[in-house]
């Protein structure tokens, strides 16, 4: 399919050019209010972090220096926060790694093995490391009501692909087609997007002619440096 960008005429034509500038978090919350108020299917709505991936991001936004360090366990089921310092032993010099704060996410499970609930543990292996456990909990806590760019980057594929019948632009991805028929679910999304973010979404008016696809890429990446 050969697509163009076109000026002075309405995406109903032939469709439209859609992409998008993520920044900053999104509020869970907020994102779902939005999406429910304008009419989208709850079985869409983006869901919040797991809370392996919350409790991972919120011991990673406490690490405040390079010396504190994330590291997992048990294949990303647990983590040890460790605190890096540069220890001399005689004429050598080598690094020591102590674990201040252990992070575990915990299972409760039937007689099958099936998981029933799941919960977070943070634990400081020493009393001088409470305040950090505490700050992480906090951490954690926030993290759980935040969507990072990622992941709404990866909710906006999902539907493009699963249920706007987009078509990408390149390999890599960044710039799609979405059918003329498809425009009003994509603008809801779009909208929801808006009302719960300071993202970005770009959508210009295109229509299907001879020229290639790399003549709209040409155009498009010029506009978005601009």
């Amino acid at each position: 399919m050969n697509i163009v960008a076109v000026q002075g005429m309405e995406s109903g034509v032939a469709g439209a050019i859609v992409w998008w500038s993520l920044h900053g978090d999104t509020n869970v919350v907020d994102l779902e209010e939005a999406w429910t108020c304008l009419g989208g299917d709850e079985r869409y709505v983006l869901a919040p972090p797991s809370l392996e991936t919350a409790l991972y991001r919120a011991a990673q936004s406490c690490a405040n220096t390079t010396r504190e360090l994330v590291r997992p366990v048990m294949r990303n089921q647990a983590w040890d926060f460790q605190i890096e310092r540069v220890a001399a032993d005689g004429d050598d010099r080598k690094l020591e790694y102590t674990t201040a704060v252990r992070l575990r996410v915990t299972r409760v499970t039937d007689e099958a093995g099936k998981v029933l609930s799941k919960h977070p543990a943070i634990h400081p292996t020493a009393p001088e490391f409470n305040a950090l456990a505490g700050k992480i909990e906090g951490a954690y806590a926030h993290q759980r009501t935040q969507l990072q760019p990622a992941d709404v980057s990866g909710w906006l594929l999902w539907l493009l692909n699963s249920h706007v019948n987009a078509v990408g632009l390149r390999d890599r991805g960044g710039f799609y087609f979405v059918p003329k028929d498809r425009l009003p679910q994509w603008r809801m999304v779009v909208e929801a997007v808006k009302q719960a973010s300071q993202h970005q979404m770009f959508e210009i008016p295109a229509m299907q002619a001879e020229e290639t696809v790399a003549a709209v890429l040409s155009a498009v990446r010029k506009e978005a440096e601009e």
